[in-house]
């Protein structure tokens, strides 16, 4: 609930503040997830730190009234810090928007709410700083000028992508490091990529349960003559389930929906095109151009259609039919699974991806 002060007594926004021209509000809020609630493992692991694939994001809907703008906290140890990076609102479609924040890509300002007194003093100094043991984090909204009207805005959907640092398994090198290329018209040739990705445990394939919440990464090193140019990633999972002979391979597009692929590569589309990149602490947006090493979100990733039946991976809808949901890491579905990942140079259509597929068996 939405609250103001007239005489000192608090009492919800009502036909009577605008009677009183005096009356004057400002607002300021923090919204922040503890540790204790993190899923994938978070609650429980030892640390949760960030590295160059974590990811802060919250959707920003409906309406958005007298609200100068956003930021994002990260409580590291027993200190809080806000970012830099501002989540503007001023130009927002009606749509709503996506804000998103890359963590290292920002500085940061030590934050200090106490009591009810939680309003960011603006005139503190940002810094780089690296996060060791975050035990919250969260979203802060503020309207800082004292004005006669009212303070609305709507958000759902927070994200939070971070390193956990435990027992649980994680990838481990797969015995076969060497990456494949593939040119435009279906022909092997050389390349020096190597791929880090194999879900392990002891050797074997990881057998996990269908409702088992999972964080699987992978890591590019990119072909020594591929560096700096611009291209495209691609992920690729067979699926088969345990009744069926025959697998079925599906690829994911830019919006996180998932195509059945026909195993022709001209038909192999890309589910990251682009990327946002922090510039003069503005969000860019611009053409993925490859560095040395590429690190890529598997599973969870965002999908719009993803529904569940008897045969088919593409069918899995992990919320209600009437809104799509954002895949949250459950499968949700038994068979076994295998994931491709690489990338596609935007100049000549060359494929590059993992030679050893990362595996599952999903079981009851």
């Amino acid at each position: 609930m939405t609250l103001f002060v007239i005489d000192y007594e608090w009492m919800p926004i009502s036909v009577k503040f605008f009677e009183i021209a005096e009356a004057k509000t400002n607002f300021s809020a923090v919204f922040l997830w503890k540790k204790a609630d993190f899923v994938n493992g978070g609650a429980s692991a030892k640390a949760i730190t960030l590295d160059d694939t974590s990811k802060i994001s919250v959707d920003i809907v409906r309406h958005v009234v007298n609200i100068e703008g956003g930021r994002f906290v990260v409580q590291d140890g027993d200190q809080f810090w806000i970012s830099e990076y501002l989540i503007d609102v001023k130009d927002m479609p009606k749509q709503g928007m996506v804000a998103e924040l890359y963590p290292l890509e920002s500085r940061w300002a030590v934050y200090n709410p106490s009591g009810c007194d939680i309003e960011f003093d603006r005139e503190t100094t940002f810094t780089n700083h690296i996060f060791e043991d975050i035990q919250a984090v969260g979203v802060y909204f503020a309207n800082y000028e004292f004005i006669h009207a009212v303070t609305m805005f709507t958000f759902d959907n927070f994200q939070f992508y971070a390193t956990n640092h435990s027992a649980s398994p994680e990838l481990s090198p797969s015995s076969d490091l060497k990456g494949i290329a593939i040119d435009s018209k279906g022909h092997f040739i050389d390349t020096d990529a190597s791929f880090f990705g194999d879900v392990t445990t002891n050797g074997t394939t990881l057998r996990v349960h269908p409702f088992d919440q999972l964080d699987i990464r992978g890591v590019i090193t990119v072909d020594s003559n591929h560096v700096g140019k611009e291209g495209e990633i691609i992920i690729v999972v067979g699926y088969k389930p345990f009744s069926l002979a025959e697998e079925s391979f599906f690829m994911f597009d830019h919006q996180g929906n998932v195509l059945r692929w026909d195993e022709n590569i001209a038909n192999l589309v890309a589910i990251q095109e682009k990327e946002t990149l922090i510039k003069e602490q503005k969000s860019v947006i611009q053409n993925i151009v490859l560095a040395p090493e590429r690190r890529v979100q598997l599973i969870p990733t965002t999908l719009s259609v993803f529904r569940e039946d008897e045969t088919t991976f593409a069918d899995i809808l992990l919320g209600c039919a009437e809104r799509p949901a954002l895949y949250s890491g459950i499968i949700g579905l038994t068979g076994y699974l295998r994931i491709f990942y690489g990338y596609r140079l935007k100049e000549d259509n060359t494929i590059v991806f993992n030679s050893k597929s990362i595996d599952l068996i999903i079981e009851e």
